[in-house]
């Protein structure tokens, strides 16, 4: 009932319209907020999306030609193994 919100049919409906109109404003904002965050996390992921895809072309192409592959992996900082990947149907990455 907007009489009711307002206060009665003589109240000046400006001081609500106001009100209104900043809650909009810092509801727009917070959504603008939120998809630039979304946006700036999924542009720092492009990198690491991008090495693993060429890890899962190389894997590919080992599996056609029917050969293991022999990498190095960081188990921490600074500390390598090596492994050797036979060939496989599918990755998890």
């Amino acid at each position: 009932d907007v009489e009711a919100y307002i206060g009665g049919p003589d109240v000046d409906i400006e001081p609500a319209l106001k009100a209104w109109q900043e809650l909009i404003a810092i509801i727009l904002w917070k959504k603008k907020k939120a998809h630039s965050k979304r946006k700036s996390g999924l542009e720092e992921k492009i990198p690491e999306l991008r090495q693993s895809l060429e890890a899962v072309e190389i894997l590919k192409a080992k599996k056609e030609e029917n050969k293991s592959l022999e990498t190095q992996y960081e188990l921490a900082d600074t500390v390598y193994t090596r492994a050797i990947i036979e060939p496989v149907d599918e990755v998890e990455l």
